[in-house]
């Protein structure tokens, strides 16, 4: 089950985010693919992060089983400027590839077309052969590369899913 998560205004959802942001940020392989720097994040880091990004306009999704464990996140930038982003995209370590993250993704674009953008963007590490197939199979395409984005020169794909307009009126 997806469910919105509220740091800013719920203690149990702020402790519940902080935990699984650490546990799925800080696991090696994460990190590679979710930090431009490869330092470990701290505590006090991701206290400050979600005490700000209301003011950018993240919001956070969570995939939870039935005894509420908190298994992935998927977090979403909203700007009437510059657009839907989907801002990041993990699951813990010992859940992957079970479809977590394309419910996720399919969640959150479900949402974007809800409140009425026309596209999502993500951006993704050129590496990270796991995340592009899933972008890919989403119908999402690149749009541009930005060269030597991460600590050890890897490029990052912007990658972009339109969504087809109806012809009702």
């Amino acid at each position: 089950m997806i469910r919105p998560f509220y740091p800013q205004t719920d203690p149990h959802d702020f402790l519940k985010l902080k935990q699984t942001f650490l546990e799925i940020w800080n696991h090696a392989e994460s990190r590679h693919f979710m930090s431009f720097t490869g330092i470990p994040f701290t505590e006090q880091q991701v206290d400050a992060w979600f005490s700000d990004h209301h003011r950018f306009g993240i919001e956070y999704y969570g995939f939870v089983d039935t005894q509420e464990a908190l298994l992935g996140l998927g977090l979403t930038r909203k700007d009437l400027l510059a657009g839907f982003e989907i801002y990041a995209l993990a699951v813990l370590p010992d859940h992957r590839r079970k479809g977590i993250a394309k419910s996720l993704c399919e969640h959150m674009l479900d949402q974007a077309r809800k409140d009425g953008f026309s596209c999502v963007d993500i951006k993704v590490f050129a590496d990270n052969k796991i995340m592009l197939r899933l972008m890919l199979d989403l119908d999402f395409i690149p749009i541009s590369l930005q060269h030597h984005k991460r600590y050890d020169g890897a490029d990052m794909v912007v990658l972009r899913r339109y969504f087809k307009k109806s012809n009702s009126p």
